[in-house]
């Protein structure tokens, strides 16, 4: 069950009154320094919950992923990690990567949103049944054209696509030894086996 986490107590108090905080509040909520980057925390749908202490496995695989992406031609996209991207009216979760539309300023000016998103990754291990049931369609109602979740304890990229109506039509999973093309705004396709890195057996 997803926990309110360890904020401090004017937290709280909001979520004992059942209070759904906005994207507004809960950047006051910083700005205060009620919240601070000590509290590993995300809002979804209105509730600040605690995000999960990435093990290895989880931390490698975002590094991966991060260098494979650093190598997209110049000016095809802003790669975010771990970094909050808006999704009105009350979320602001922080994908572990978010290709994004580029912009010469890196969105130092505005916060990215749906909209400015080429694809979003998470990177699954612990986290899977929430990427599935929370994140995905908390990305589909928002907007999010392209998800991939990094299942790595199956060893498969599961692939959203083709969304419409708030919903992906389209879902598939994809393996060692397979390549996947890049959505389009993006250029190229990537190897399953770079993402994943060297199987253990």
């Amino acid at each position: 069950m997803w926990a309110i986490g360890r904020v401090k107590r004017q937290v709280i108090n909001m979520a004992i009154q059942s209070k759904l905080i906005s994207i507004e509040e809960y950047f006051e909520m910083a700005e205060k320094g009620i919240l601070t980057e000590d509290d590993r925390v995300e809002l979804i749908r209105g509730v600040i919950v605690e995000k999960m202490t990435p093990n290895s496995p989880h931390i490698a695989c975002v590094a991966r992923l991060n260098y494979l992406f650093s190598k997209l031609p110049d000016e095809t996209a802003t790669i975010f990690v771990q970094s909050p991207i808006l999704v009105p009216p009350n979320s602001v979760p922080e994908p572990d990567i978010a290709l994004l539309k580029w912009r010469d300023d890196f969105y130092a000016s505005k916060f990215p949103e749906a909209e400015d998103v080429l694809l979003l990754i998470e990177v699954s291990d612990s986290t899977l049944a929430d990427d599935r049931k929370v994140k995905m369609p908390l990305y589909a109602e928002g907007g999010v054209a392209d998800y991939w979740i990094v299942n790595i304890p199956e060893g498969v990229i599961e692939v959203y696509s083709d969304l419409s109506d708030g919903s992906y039509r389209n879902v598939r999973r994809v393996g060692r030894g397979e390549t996947l093309g890049l959505p389009e705004g993006l250029v190229g396709a990537v190897a399953i086996d770079d993402i994943l890195g060297k199987s253990v057996l």
